[in-house]
């Protein structure tokens, strides 16, 4: 199966192939990646308007990435092949650690 198309990549993580898991989940973090990358850091905002704030400054980016973490995460909780669950929280555990870093490279720049 070629992983190559997005689609196909999500649906390849079903598969019983170790190997076709491997490939697809690899894709997916390399977009996942790409798409954190484009969106940058977040901005200073309150809680509340966050979520409103991030998905005008970025509507399409914002809400791709969104639904991409929202999948890994149930990926993470309900896949049924343990490569994936720890390559899921892996990818989550990254792009938090990443918009963390992100958050205080801005609060450095600020002071």
């Amino acid at each position: 199966m070629d992983v190559r198309d997005g689609a196909a990549a999500w649906e390849a993580l079903a598969s019983r192939d170790s190997c076709s898991r491997d490939a697809a989940m690899e894709h997916i973090e390399q977009e996942v990646k790409k798409k954190v990358e484009s969106i940058g850091p977040i901005p200073k905002t309150s809680s509340s308007s966050l979520s409103s704030s991030l998905l005008s400054s970025c509507p399409g980016k914002a809400q791709d990435l969104n639904c991409a973490l929202a999948r890994v995460l149930m990926l993470s909780k309900r896949c049924p092949y343990e490569d994936v669950r720890e390559r899921c929280i892996w990818l989550l555990r990254g792009v938090q650690k990443a918009e963390v870093k992100a958050a205080k490279e801005t609060a450095e720049e600020e002071e």
